[in-house]
């Protein structure tokens, strides 16, 4: 075969009979730490002898092997699947996976504190396209709405949400370069409820749907590497009313990632843009695109948002306290990130410009035996808005070990 940076491929070679050679097995060089190992072992399967012995053949049967629960995690974490561009959000809880014999389905069951009590359930499905999601929110108190805003919340109502998923992951590789293609859609139902204006009578809750396609190419990364040096994602999305009352309008956004190399080994810069839009009937939905660090998450009609990081490594500690911990790497981001929101709809149209900077800093390490690294961080972040400083903890698990 023929091996380059592109991978393996095909060569085409004469077939001469006259060259062939008989194969010599005597000739076949030893391979000392192969050989080794056989020894303490003691055994060759092509040698031992069979008992004879009949095995009863059973069937199988899928529902046997629905549910099949392999580990835990002692914390709870939201979404997880090839359509999440970021690391999940970490809450304080526990988590319970399972998965089929088959690996064709995976079932997950979570106990999170998100302010209140909450349980969280999860159904993948994956035996053929599309991928399909069931997911399942039970938990906290149910909000009203009244003119747009949340004006209470019932206590002696819980709040449900559920949504179904429908996505095709396609991946292409070629050489050093990985590149993911994810078309989606899903529907969201709640109990949340509203009274639209001028009536007394509230709707029970809100149905809506959206669709999308994230695409994303990038070169494989290093050992080493944070994020991988050149980069490159598009993701685009559309959210729209299943509601026959006219309560929510429609949004649509689009983004765009790009990455390149930094001034160093292992540095690298990454240059962000999105804008989303709402045309809004008597309520928005929830801004798509994350705020400027530093800001709380606000609803907005017209939102534009640019980003600027440079991520790079500040040492290699190798700390280890056996059986606990291993500190492996500090790290950190620096970023600059400005925003601006539109009301167009006002009867005086505003805009408010929102804009931080800051750093981040992260310790990665290992715990406890787990094989799947985690991230420890503190972000201060300077808001040009308010003149203000704003300090946050941060905390991340990389589970596509898994």
């Amino acid at each position: 075969a023929d091996y380059s940076d592109t991978g393996f491929d095909l060569v085409v070679t004469a077939c001469n009979p006259s060259r062939w050679k008989p194969a010599d097995l005597s000739a076949i060089s030893s391979e000392e730490t192969a050989d080794f190992l056989s020894e303490q072992e003691n055994f060759t399967i092509h040698q031992a002898d069979t008992t004879g012995a009949r095995y009863p053949i059973t069937p199988y049967r899928k529902a046997g092997g629905f549910f099949y629960p392999h580990s835990w995690l002692p914390f709870y974490y939201d979404d997880l699947t090839e359509l999440s561009l970021s690391d999940p959000e970490i809450n304080a809880g526990a988590m319970l996976l399972s998965q089929s014999l088959l690996s064709d389905m995976v079932f997950t069951l979570g106990y999170a504190w998100k302010g209140g009590h909450g349980l969280h359930g999860k159904f993948s499905w994956m035996g053929l396209y599309p991928k399909i999601d069931l997911e399942l929110d039970y938990g906290g108190e149910s909000p009203v709405l009244w003119n747009g805003n949340i004006a209470a919340v019932i206590p002696d109502r819980t709040f449900f949400e559920a949504g179904i998923r429908a996505y095709i992951p396609l991946q292409f590789t070629g050489g050093r370069w990985q590149k993911n293609l994810i078309p989606y859609a899903e529907m969201t139902v709640n109990n949340i409820r509203v009274y639209q204006n001028g009536s007394s009578h509230p709707v029970s809750g809100l149905a809506y749907w959206s669709g999308g396609v994230n695409f994303s190419v990038y070169s494989l990364l290093s050992l080493r590497d944070i994020r991988p040096k050149w980069s490159a994602s598009l993701k685009t999305k559309f959210m729209g009313s299943l509601m026959k009352e006219k309560i929510l309008g429609d949004l649509w956004l689009g983004q765009i990632t790009l990455g390149v190399p930094g001034l160093f080994s292992h540095h690298s810069l990454q240059l962000s843009a999105g804008y989303q839009k709402q045309n809004t009937k008597d309520y928005y939905y929830e801004t798509q695109m994350s705020f400027p660090r530093g800001y709380p998450k606000e609803l907005a009609p017209e939102f534009r948002k640019l980003s600027l990081d440079y991520a790079f490594p500040l040492a290699y500690p190798d700390w280890s306290i056996p059986g606990v911990a291993y500190l492996k790497r500090i790290r950190t981001d620096l970023f600059y990130e400005a925003g601006g929101i539109s009301f167009p709809d006002k009867i005086v149209a505003s805009n408010l410009h929102l804009s931080s900077a800051g750093a981040e800093f992260f310790l990665d390490f290992h715990s406890l035996g787990l094989k799947y690294p985690f991230s420890l961080g503190w972000r201060p972040s300077y808001r040009f808005y308010d003149r203000q400083w704003a300090y946050e903890l941060m905390f991340s698990a990389d589970l596509s070990v898994f």
